[in-house]
């Protein structure tokens, strides 16, 4: 007489369909869940971290020095939150080396609708100061080899750098 029964198994001995299936259906979850993770991971990987050579941040820090100067708030996205910190970080260190007024604090932008921003967008006030000193920080960056794009609607007396997600060219 047998006294054990697998979880596999009725009562009466026979096969225990819905548990095989719920089993197999399981392990099939498990690993598209993994090789999910996997993949994106990977992709993480070989994008690799926002990085600027030392011969990028002579020029930029030279080109910052010779624009008007003013206040600079630079906040990140929270979508790539890793990569554009320490960017932005890095960021906020040349233009603090360059003797601009940047915040003390960054912060971190969630986007709830439209396209997630990418790259470097820069956003000022037409006609104002910090449209003046938008313009030379602008011209910097692309100077450096960085694109950043200029939109308008911003704060009269500060430049605001959003660091998006790091562009995947």
């Amino acid at each position: 007489m047998r006294y054990v029964l697998s979880i596999f198994q009725t009562a009466d001995g026979g096969p225990h369909w819905i548990s095989i299936l719920t089993f197999v259906g399981w392990l099939v979850t498990g690993a598209l869940i993994l090789s999910s993770l996997v993949i994106n991971r990977n992709d993480r990987v070989r994008q690799g971290p926002w990085e600027f050579s030392e011969t990028q941040q002579t020029e930029l820090v030279a080109a910052l020095k010779a624009s008007p100067k003013g206040k600079i708030r630079i906040e990140y996205s929270s979508a790539d939150q890793k990569r554009a910190r320490d960017f932005a970080l890095k960021l906020k260190a040349v233009f603090e080396q360059a003797g601009y007024d940047v915040w003390g604090y960054l912060g971190a932008f969630h986007q709830a609708t439209g396209e997630p921003r990418t790259g470097l967008e820069l956003n000022v006030a037409k006609g104002s100061p910090s449209d003046y000193v938008g313009a030379g920080i602008q011209k910097a960056l692309q100077g450096a080899g960085f694109e950043a794009l200029g939109t308008v609607g911003g704060e009269t007396d500060t430049v605001v750098l959003y660091v998006g997600i790091k562009p995947s060219r």
